[in-house]
């Protein structure tokens, strides 16, 4: 909007994108971030005199930033090009951010608590491939856990702590991702344990859960059955014939089972928006729609008494009760992260891992938004091209 002598003037309507930084330039243009499809900076003619838009808004930098003129129409912008670091962040029950862990580097934006909330599994970009580091939030070292030249994007850990299982291959295709086991202590050799993505364990570390392609459907929500005939510290013998818990033509991922083992939190697209259901587990049955305005990554707190997921970048909090039936309390938001955008940068809800007793909330803050580390672009005597 253009405010003037009491006036409001609408410039530019973005529906439902997040317009942001207008500035103007005397070639007669309002410059502009638009978040959205064909995000960047934009410009639309504007005449602050008349009020009246000259003409149709159009691209000046893709993915630009924080646009900038000067008098002589040089163009400053940042832009969303080049490496992003990410922080490891811990946020107590009202959004302060507690603690901060390890360096500031590129990762995926996908990453694992261990069951006592004391080691962290990140997948690191290194440019050629993406490995899995084990970073310790007590001593704030970081080991490698995985050396090969594949791309492992997301993990689990067994409820053990011995085991760690990440989705992965020479490709980041999530059609070609396979589920790996690999032993923390290194005394159990690799073993691939089926094809899928998202993993997450039961209870009882005798199944896994996983989104996995499904030809005659879609992205599925998978459970395959794990047993250890020769013990934990063996080969894992896998079902030949996995369950299917959720289903549909749209991604059904981010499963999560309860402490109980009697239910399964997950994302579904069916609607079109990323919402968080519930179902019984592993029948798949009896399912409830949890979040109402979009929801991605839900986690159970260590009783099952209460699941938490991302809504933006809104934290939510809801009640669970099992007796005599399943009964969802009141959504509550707990807070919003301090900053962000409302997705990562390849379009997943924010991510989030939750301690066992419902106080700690673990995520990525991008190091460079706050430090200012992008690349900046530099147009010489602008004229509204």
């Amino acid at each position: 909007y253009h405010h003037r002598d009491g006036t409001e003037t609408l410039v530019f309507d973005g529906l439902d994108d997040n317009i942001r930084n207008p500035v103007y330039c005397d070639s007669g243009h309002v410059l502009f971030r638009k978040d959205g499809p064909n995000d960047g900076v934009w410009a639309v003619p504007y005449d602050p005199d008349s009020r009246q838009v000259g003409g149709e808004p159009f691209l000046v930098v893709s993915e630009g930033l924080w646009p900038s003129v000067s008098g002589d129409r040089t163009l400053l912008c940042a832009t969303g090009s080049g490496v992003l670091n990410w922080q490891l962040v811990r946020c107590n029950r009202s959004g302060q951010v507690v603690a901060t862990y390890g360096e500031a580097q590129d990762v995926t934006p996908f990453f694992a608590l261990d069951p006592r909330g004391e080691r962290v599994v990140l997948s690191v970009r290194d440019g050629e491939s993406t490995q899995l580091w084990m970073l310790d939030l007590v001593r704030g070292t970081q080991s490698r856990l995985t050396f090969d030249d594949d791309h492992y994007l997301a993990a689990c850990w067994t409820r053990d702590g011995m085991f760690v299982i990440a989705s992965g291959g020479p490709s980041t295709s999530a059609q070609s991702l396979e589920l790996h086991r690999f032993s923390v202590e290194g005394l159990v050799p690799p073993q691939v344990l089926g094809t899928g993505h998202f993993p997450a364990m039961s209870p009882d570390d005798g199944a896994l859960l996983h989104t996995a392609f499904e030809e005659e459907g879609g992205w599925n929500l998978l459970s395959m059955g794990l047993t250890a005939p020769d013990g934990a510290q063996a080969p894992l013998q896998v079902s030949s014939d996995p369950v299917r818990v959720a289903a549909g033509s749209s991604w059904q991922y981010g499963g999560t089972i309860s402490p109980d083992g009697g239910l399964v939190a997950y994302v579904s697209l069916e609607t079109g928006r990323d919402e968080v259901y519930l179902r019984r587990y592993p029948q798949g049955d009896q399912k409830r729609q949890v979040s109402v305005d979009g929801g991605g990554w839900p986690q159970w707190n260590g009783t099952g008494d209460q699941l938490y997921f991302m809504n933006g970048l809104n934290v939510v909090e809801v009640a669970v009760e099992r007796q005599p039936a399943v009964r969802l309390g009141t959504l509550k938001t707990l807070f919003t992260r301090e900053r962000g955008e409302d997705q990562n940068g390849v379009g997943w809800p924010l991510y989030l891992q939750v301690s066992a007793d419902g106080e700690s909330f673990f995520m990525l803050y991008q190091a460079d938004e706050e430090k200012g580390n992008r690349p900046l672009m530099v147009v010489e005597r602008w004229n509204g091209q």
